[in-house]
């Protein structure tokens, strides 16, 4: 695959990881569906995992992302479609039968079982010899850096500890395909971003691809390769982290891959280099460029097209905006204090309110001028962008 300077895509970059995804996955989710009765929570879900990536599964709580990683993992069975992991179909092969291991929530560490006893117990139930299986746990707990640890018990240990604990335990069964549900959801902020780390290195010292479930945006941009996004049990758009937050596919993804300010679009026409846009609240626009997926020229509906931005886009002005920027006027509300940042609350006449992503000179000045001070948002018209509410609809 080529990249946007028509060289070859570096390994291990995102591009070459879709491009191997499409060649030679090592996972295939083909047109899966599953039902619950009369409740369908996946819709025909399509999508390719390629060898050696770390791919995230994120969406907002009951969109479907447990239930497809439980599907992978052979502890449910798929109402319509494959699932394919090395060429195999194992849509209906039991868990025991996959190259696949999975890590819980929960960890589910056994506590009357030390560490090394715990990491050992899957080679000890298919009755590998004992000095293999000592040979194993010794390097497993080696990788995960708990080798001084091998004689404690689960108590004895921090909450990321026995994190390492549950995953040198499915590292030690050499999985083909490694799944973690909700990896990092119980441990404390600090920890988290500390583990965020700690799991990334551990996937490039073992080469094993991960499918990692999560809701939390910032985890899954911070480690995945790529990103499937979910919502309601359908596929919103599979793409790189950097992809998605910046052409998302539509105004759902837009919003949920961090923060966007949407101003419907009540009608489109397309001339020969920009489209001329009716927006609510800003008026007439002329946007470069070409109409979207999913967007249709002509007077929108409810269910239309959005023109959004992002508040670190935005600019917050006393006086007159800069010439030729997008603006709107209102009042200066809150000013939150962010460090080498703050994030400022501009309330509009009509009872909305826009946020602004302001550096710490821009918010020292604004807190000197007072709250429901006059103030002007304003904005680059090429920072703005066109998306259809549902690129699926």
């Amino acid at each position: 695959m080529n990249t946007s300077s028509g060289e070859a895509a570096r390994p291990g970059s995102p591009e070459a990881l879709e491009e191997r995804a499409r060649t030679a996955p090592l996972l295939s989710i083909d047109g899966v569906s599953k039902r619950f009765g009369a409740v369908e929570v996946l819709k025909n879900v399509s999508l390719a995992v390629a060898p050696g990536e770390i791919f995230a599964l994120l969406g907002p709580s009951g969109c479907g992302k447990s239930t497809l990683l439980r599907l992978v993992a052979g502890f449910e069975t798929p109402s319509a479609g494959r699932i394919v992991l090395d060429g195999e179909d194992v849509s209906r092969l039991p868990p025991n039968r996959r190259p696949v291991n999975m890590v819980f929530q929960s960890y589910a560490v056994f506590p009357h079982m030390s560490v090394a006893e715990n990491v050992g117990y899957g080679l000890s139930v298919e009755r590998v010899a004992r000095a293999e299986i000592d040979e194993r746990v010794a390097a497993a707990l080696e990788q995960v850096q708990l080798a001084d640890f091998a004689a404690r018990r689960p108590e004895q240990l921090s909450g990321g500890q026995r994190q390492r604990v549950a995953l040198a335990r499915a590292l030690i069964k050499r999985p083909r395909l490694l799944l973690l549900d909700e990896p990092l959801s119980a441990l404390d902020a600090k920890l988290r971003d500390a583990m965020r780390l700690e799991l990334v290195k551990l996937q490039d010292t073992v080469g094993i691809t991960f499918v990692i479930v999560t809701h939390d945006q910032s985890e899954a941009l911070a480690m995945a390769d790529r990103v499937a996004v979910l919502e309601g049990g359908r596929l919103r758009q599979v793409a790189s982290p950097a992809e998605l937050y910046r052409r998302p596919a539509d105004a759902f993804v837009a919003d949920f891959i961090g923060t966007v300010h949407a101003f419907p679009v009540h009608r489109i026409a397309v001339e020969s280099d920009a489209l001329v846009l009716e927006v609510e609240r800003l008026g007439e626009l002329a946007l470069p460029g070409a109409l979207p997926g999913g967007c249709t020229p002509g007077t929108q509906g409810a269910d239309g097209a959005v023109l959004v931005v992002r508040p670190e886009h935005i600019g917050v002005a006393t006086g007159s905006p800069p010439a030729g920027d997008v603006h709107v006027s209102g009042q200066l509300g809150d000013i939150a204090f962010q460090g080498d940042h703050s994030i400022v609350e501009i309330a509009l006449g009509d009872g909305s309110a826009l946020s602004a992503v302001v550096d710490e000179r821009t918010g020292d000045t604004l807190q000197s001028v007072g709250e429901h001070a006059p103030v002007t948002a304003h904005w680059r018209l090429e920072d703005m962008r066109l998306l259809p509410r549902d690129a699926g609809a």
